[in-house]
Order: C-alpha cells, then structure tokens, then sequence
C-alpha cells in the first residue's frame, strides 16, 4: 500500500496519512511491479486497512481514531515534492514594493 502523509508533527510510532493506492488488479496504476487502484477518498482508508488494526491510531492533536503507517512497515520512502534538509530554513518571498511614480524633472 502507498500511504498519503499528512501535516508535519507525527508521534514516535507512526507517519499519519491514509491510503492513497491499494494493490488491486483493476487498478490503473503500476510501480514496482504492481498494479494499484487509486483511493480518493480519505474515510475509505479505514475500510482498506479493516484487518491492519496497528494502522489506526488516536491522535490527541485531532481528538480522534486516524489511520497511519506504522514507521516500522516502511519499506521505500518517496518523497512527492524535494524537501529542504533538515534544519535549513526556507526563506520567504518579500512582499512587493508599491511603484511610485517618478517626479523629478
């Protein structure tokens, strides 16, 4: 399964997310070597991972039961965008600068 992380703060044991491709042969999609169908609906993660019981989870931040991928069962990590490294800052863009007109003659 392909798991769709979501926010940046997750607890020691799991990445929080949901499923965002599940094996399946009438999928469309295919990488390493498996066909996988596209879920695109977040709540229907919980019907995928029914018999993952350690793929749910309380999140105290959210005050409720959400699924995650224990950090353990992590076996390729792919990132969708790059990422800075870690401890660098990004900077910001600055605000534009109103023009003025230009009133010496």
């Amino acid at each position: 399964m392909i798991f769709k992380v979501i926010g940046d703060v997750h607890p020691g044991t799991h990445f929080l997310g949901y499923v965002k491709y599940y094996p399946d042969t009438r999928g469309d999609r295919v990488l390493f070597g498996r066909t996988y169908r596209q879920n695109s609906v977040v709540s229907k993660a919980f019907g995928i991972l029914a018999d993952r019981p350690e793929c749910y989870l309380y999140s105290p931040a959210m005050g409720c039961v959400i699924t995650g991928v224990p950090r353990e069962d992590i076996v390729t990590p792919v990132a969708a965008t790059p990422r800075p490294p870690a401890g660098s800052r990004v900077r910001q863009a600055e605000p534009a600068r109103p023009q003025t007109a230009n009133t010496s003659a």
